[in-house]
């Protein structure tokens, strides 16, 4: 990977460096605030038969200028594997029991998004020695989780008086997130590689649950998927159906934004 011209690092403080990690990849956007041209996207596949751990340190090690000195370093992680914990019942102490009792596979390290979500606090899980080796080889990084990010930009852009429905196609993840008439938030849920026909059961069953009217109700859709079957299938069903596709993201964030997803172009302002 070869930055771009408009990328000096000999100044490296005054950029911003965000940092996406999922299982199969690892890509990373470099941004100077108030700069419209001061920007790049990058993204890598992992190697295959490889460890998480391993692919991450091979990467920070080939590109050493990621633990460069940066005006702020954030590191977003991309996983199904998250809860929301009202803020009342949020004991830092008992978290990983809380975490634990309600999934499958018990973990030892829980980190707690930098931004509540709502009223809640959003915890998930990483591999301890990927949090490890990138907390001490970054330049003093935030973590977060792509979910939380989405969920906070979401609230911020939901219809007042009705039930709002927000769908976030990005690569093989899909994530649903749902906000109620009064705009407390009733939902929020990532699916990964599903087929379409099972993707649209969920979505509908979810509206369902979540008791929305078809006709007064609104949902939006943000990112794009391989062809138009859920979206026409949707737009049988909800009345109000928003295509927001990448053009939102590009308006707020800069024709810059289009080959990032949401997640990491929300925290490249």
């Amino acid at each position: 990977m070869f930055l771009p011209d408009n990328i000096d690092l000999r100044t490296p403080e005054k950029y911003v460096l965000n940092i996406r990690v999922k299982a199969n990849g690892f890509s990373f956007s470099i941004h100077e605030p108030g700069v419209d041209d001061g920007y790049c996207y990058l993204e890598t596949s992992f190697a295959k038969e490889t460890s998480l751990s391993n692919n991450i340190q091979r990467i920070i090690f080939d590109h050493n200028f990621l633990t460069s000195n940066f005006k702020q370093t954030n590191v977003i992680f991309v996983s199904q594997r998250y809860e929301l914990i009202p803020i009342p019942f949020y004991e830092k102490s008992k978290v990983v029991d809380m975490y634990n009792f309600t999934h499958h596979k018990d973990v030892m390290h829980i980190l707690t998004n930098e931004k509540p979500v709502q009223n809640n606090q959003l915890v998930f899980d990483i591999e301890e020695p990927v949090y490890l080796f990138l907390y001490r080889s970054l330049s003093a990084p935030v973590f977060y989780h792509h979910s939380a990010l989405l969920m906070n930009y979401f609230d911020g852009k939901k219809a007042k008086d009705a039930g709002n429905m927000f769908i976030c196609f990005h690569g093989d993840f899909t994530d649903i997130v749902c906000f109620s008439k009064k705009g407390g938030i009733l939902l929020g849920h990532t699916y990964k590689a599903e087929t379409e026909q099972d993707l649209i059961y969920y979505i509908l069953n979810i509206w369902k649950n979540c008791g929305f009217d078809q006709l007064r109700d609104k949902l939006f859709i943000y990112g794009y998927t391989s062809n138009n079957e859920i979206r026409n299938v949707l737009r049988e069903y909800v009345d109000d159906v928003n295509d927001v596709g990448n053009f939102e993201q590009i308006s707020e964030f800069g024709q810059r934004s289009i080959d990032a997803p949401l997640d990491i172009a929300i925290l490249s302002v």
